[in-house]
């Protein structure tokens, strides 16, 4: 009976999580969201998504022009993703006092050619998704979702809490973080049979 109601709570999961995955998908193909998003370093400054190399034409720079990066660094995966930013004019009169006031807590660094603005994130960066128990006979699947400090609920599903060791659901408390949803699947097939 156990081994029916984990199979059934797995196809639930997979289930959600294909239609989760096919209205973002979706979303994205037809709108082109999400647009700007803080951790995005797909196009370099100065040209759109939608924009091909040729239709931005030169994107030169000037000489005096200093590159902005930002660099966020998730502390608990160890995982930095670098953004483009539009670069300060006049670089040669660059105010580095005032770039550290406009960007509190995070290091600011000067190199001849770019400035770099380093924010350190205590959490998991967007590609992860963390298993947690929620309640005694839910886990959860939370994400990372707008690459700040917080992590969203994502997916949540029926579990039976004594299908999984305790010394699983002890290391869970704290979040267990996977690369995919598969991942989760294999692990909790792993550790209940």
């Amino acid at each position: 009976m156990a081994r029916k109601r984990w199979t059934a709570a797995l196809v639930a999961v997979i289930c959600c999580a294909a239609a989760v995955g096919l209205h973002y998908g979706l979303r994205r193909a037809f709108t082109g969201w999400p647009r700007g998003e803080p951790y995005s370093t797909d196009f370099p400054a100065g040209r759109s998504r939608d924009q091909t190399l040729e239709q931005a034409g030169d994107l030169s720079e000037n000489p005096n022009d200093i590159k902005v990066q930002r660099v966020l660094y998730y502390t608990m995966c160890g995982h930095a993703i670098t953004r483009h930013e539009p670069p300060i004019e006049n670089g040669d009169k660059i105010d580095m006092d005032a770039l550290r006031r406009a960007n509190p807590g995070c290091e600011v660094q000067a190199f001849p050619s770019h400035v770099r603005i380093t924010h350190t994130i205590r959490q998991y960066c967007p590609s992860h998704y963390v298993l947690f128990p929620d309640g005694d006979e839910r886990l959860s699947i939370y994400r990372n979702i707008t690459g700040g400090e917080r992590l969203s609920l994502w997916l949540t599903f029926e579990m039976d809490p004594s299908a999984i060791p305790r010394a699983v659901r002890e290391s869970l408390v704290s979040g267990m973080p996977f690369d995919t949803v598969e991942d989760i699947e294999h692990f909790l097939e792993d550790v209940s049979s």
